[in-house]
C-alpha cells in the first residue's frame, strides 16, 4: 500500500513580513513559524504520513486567493499548497 503524502505549505522568509501583515494569526517571527512547522510534521510522519514541503510564495497565493475568492488563511494555504503538488506530478507523468 501507497504511503498517504500531504502537501505542507512551505513559506519562504523574505516573504514574511507580507505573511504577517496579511494574516493576523501568524507568529510573530519566521523562526517560530519554522520551529511549529517542523515539529507539525514531525507528527504527521510519525502517524505515518508523508509530508512534501511546498513552496507558496506570497505573490502567488495571494492571486490565487483572489480569483477564488478565498481567505488569506491556513486552510486556503493548505489547499493551495495541495494543488501545486498535484500540477507538479502531474507534470512529471
Amino acid at each position: 500500500m501507497a504511503k498517504t503524502v500531504a502537501a505542507y505549505a512551505w513559506l519562504q522568509r523574505e516573504d514574511w513580513p507580507q505573511w504577517i501583515a496579511a494574516d493576523p494569526m501568524f507568529e510573530p517571527s519566521y523562526e517560530t513559524w519554522l520551529a511549529k512547522s517542523e515539529a507539525r510534521i514531525k507528527e504527521f510522519e510519525k502517524r505515518g504520513t508523508g509530508i512534501e514541503k511546498v513552496t507558496v510564495r506570497f505573490d502567488e497565493f495571494i492571486c490565487w486567493a483572489k480569483a477564488n475568492r478565498r481567505a488569506v488563511d491556513t486552510k486556503a494555504r493548505s489547499e493551495f499548497a495541495a494543488m501545486l503538488l498535484m500540477r507538479s506530478r502531474d507534470k512529471g507523468h
